[in-house]
């Protein structure tokens, strides 16, 4: 009788075995491969380097982002005027930038509420300014009204985002 070693445990089986009568292991390349030291170790760094993108993924969008603490937005005016008969919102805010740095492309956020503080509405906007270091700007963000004129009694200015420049 013809016979080989196992694939896996090395053992003497039949030349013509499907299966190893010691370890129970289907006699394939594949599964030779798959118990194969380099395949195992090269599949858990693989796993190891997944895990350590996905730590970081979730850490990063946790962290505040990096305007955070520099542009600050100060007091929020609400102003509701009428164009061509549609109620018109505008959030107007000073927006300054406490940073030695140059911050533009800001993106904001705009909520208006009622008088008692609920979100009735939201818009969103962008700075078209360049907010050098200690410089003041006006943010402004402005949509239609989605409710009747007089329920809206203030709004507030947030910032989403801003570009380092």
């Amino acid at each position: 009788m013809e016979t080989k070693s196992c694939l896996v445990c090395f053992e003497s089986i039949d030349a013509r075995a499907r299966r190893c009568h010691h370890c129970r292991e289907i006699q394939s390349k594949a599964t030779a491969l798959a118990h194969h030291p380099a395949v195992l170790t090269a599949f858990l760094i693989l796993v190891a380097l997944l895990l350590l993108w996905l730590a970081y993924s979730v850490t990063r969008t946790v962290q505040q982002p990096s305007f955070a603490g520099k542009l600050v937005v100060a007091a929020s005016t609400l102003k509701v005027s009428r164009v061509e008969e549609q109620p018109r919102l505008s959030c107007m805010a000073p927006v300054r930038n406490s940073d030695s740095g140059i911050w533009s492309g800001v993106s904001l956020q705009a909520e208006f509420l009622d008088a008692q503080g609920k979100v009735i509405d939201v818009h969103h906007g962008r700075g078209d300014f360049k907010l050098f270091p200690g410089m003041e700007a006006t943010a402004r963000v402005s949509g239609a009204a989605n409710a009747a004129s007089d329920e809206y009694a203030s709004c507030r200015v947030t910032i989403l985002n801003a570009v380092a420049s």
